[in-house]
């Protein structure tokens, strides 16, 4: 039977197993106390042979099917509301494809590393086949060497590269794969001057490296690059100036920036005439924010990220169950609940218990969810099959399809 809620696990140091044979020892000692003493008269006799006692019975198979996966959230401190909102869509997807024999676990994180690697050690202790989780890079790269020791696979929620690899996978949207996604669709609109209007931080980092890699790989160059203080954006007015005197040098202009701090800089571009009618203003999944279209100058702008169809669909009916519109990332818990149940049910398909394989994992067909296509790689990293979008007035138009093969991106 599908339970009907998530039970949050204890952390535990033994196993039921374990706990059983330690009681079995320890009737043996019990027994051994001053009435069992030999004889002290005359001809003493042998004392008598005790038998070892048998080795405990093995645990019984697990059925086909059968799995334990556990969920590694931050239900308390300052994350506790996303963590919330990450359960019920796990919770949606065990409904939907949760077998009786899918046993899906909690742990809390706190949201802290320290957090992360207790749950992650409650996880272990349960002997989970499968860690979903956790949601920040910081836990995951404190965590993560525990399951790794054990040789038990990770799929975690970050978008972190550099905290993926070796049996750990992040699948959170990769904003190197938006940037390269709609270069990639800008070349082949004659496009092939690029400049960057980018935040000194390591989101505007990554996404500066996949600008210059993306370039190269479809036929463009970066001629400019201009970055800013994320956190004093209204000081920014130098730095657009300066980016505005090479304007007659990019056709194209990225600016991997979202909510209040793009809304900061886009009325500073037509104001020092980066004009949005001869350069193409680029963004990132960031700009997946249609009260962006009331700033007249992001009006036309590009960027790549999940069609938004599967995800308004299946926002309703989160919005059915829990009364409330669900965070962006909630899709996420979801998708890697669902893939761990499908696993589980094929492995019930061939009469075996899914053992969550690398060559499992890493399916070249990759899977179907609600922000499309996707597929986890051997470098635990995941790609995904993204659409091209276009910002207007107060709404997101679709200006190119997603794949919904891999065959069209390459094996």
């Amino acid at each position: 039977m599908i339970p009907s809620c998530l039970p949050f696990t204890a952390d535990v140091g033994l196993s039921g197993r374990t706990t059983v044979v330690g009681i079995l020892l320890l009737g043996l000692a019990a027994c051994t106390d001053a009435n069992d003493a030999p004889p002290q008269s005359g001809t003493q006799t042998p004392p008598p042979i005790v038998e070892a006692p048998p080795p405990p019975p093995p645990p019984p198979p697990r059925a086909p099917g059968e799995a334990t996966v556990a969920l590694l959230l931050p239900m308390t401190g300052a994350q506790g509301t996303l963590g919330q909102a990450l359960l019920n869509a796990a919770q949606m997807a065990l409904f939907d494809i949760g077998g009786p024999n899918f046993e899906l676990t909690l742990h809390d994180t706190t949201g802290r590393p320290d957090g992360a690697e207790r749950a992650m050690q409650a996880a272990l202790a349960e002997e989970a086949d499968l860690i979903l989780g956790p949601l920040f890079s910081t836990s995951i790269a404190a965590a993560a060497p525990q399951a790794r020791n054990r040789q038990v696979p990770v799929v975690a929620f970050s978008n972190d590269r550099t905290v993926g690899g070796r049996e750990v996978w992040v699948i959170g949207l990769d904003p190197a794969a938006q940037v390269d996604r709609v270069v990639d669709y800008a070349t082949r609109q004659g496009l092939t001057r690029f400049a960057a209007l980018a935040p000194r931080n390591p989101y505007g980092d990554a996404t500066l490296q996949a600008l210059q890699q993306a370039a190269a790989r479809y036929g463009g160059f970066v001629t400019q690059v201009a970055t800013y203080d994320p956190i004093a954006v209204t000081d920014a007015g130098p730095v657009v100036q300066q980016l505005a005197a090479a304007r007659d040098g990019y056709d194209a202009l990225l600016i991997p920036a979202g909510g209040s701090e793009l809304l900061g800089l886009a009325p500073l571009l037509p104001f020092y005439d980066i004009d949005p009618a001869q350069t193409q203003y680029l963004g990132t999944q960031l700009w997946e924010d249609p009260s962006l279209g009331q700033e007249g100058a992001l009006v036309g702008g590009w960027f790549a990220a999940p069609e938004r169809s599967g995800w308004e669909a299946w926002a309703s009916r989160y919005r059915e169950l829990y009364g409330e519109t669900p965070p962006r990332l909630a899709s996420l818990a979801y998708d890697a609940t669902a893939l761990a149940a499908v696993l589980a049910q094929e492995a019930s398909q061939t009469g075996a218990a899914p053992d969550y394989s690398l060559e499992d994992l890493t399916d070249p067909n990759g899977f179907a969810g609600v922000d499309g296509i996707f597929r986890l790689r051997g470098d635990g990293s995941t790609e995904r099959g993204l659409a091209v979008l276009q910002l207007q007035r107060n709404a997101i138009e679709l200006r190119e399809t997603a794949p919904t093969s891999f065959q069209r991106l390459g094996s």
